[in-house]
């Protein structure tokens, strides 16, 4: 499996993820593999994001799987 990994201050919308995703989109289609097969992470830190953000951005083909960073220790 192969997988991206974007930080969310990067990219903040859906439109900023789809624009960052195409050229991997392409390469895997030029190589013979589907997209959808790219496991796509996307880094959330706190105090970036409004609470409706990663509903925003999960609704982005390929985005599957959020990794919350956190400044807690505990």
């Amino acid at each position: 499996m192969r997988g991206r990994l974007g930080a969310h201050a990067e990219l903040d919308s859906p439109a900023a993820v789809t624009e960052a995703s195409q050229p991997i989109d392409d390469a895997a289609v030029a190589v013979g593999r589907e997209p959808a097969a790219i496991r796509s992470m996307l880094n959330i830190g706190p105090g970036l994001v409004h609470p409706e953000a990663p509903a925003e951005l999960g609704q982005v083909p390929g985005i599957d799987t959020f990794i919350l960073m956190s400044d807690d220790p505990g």
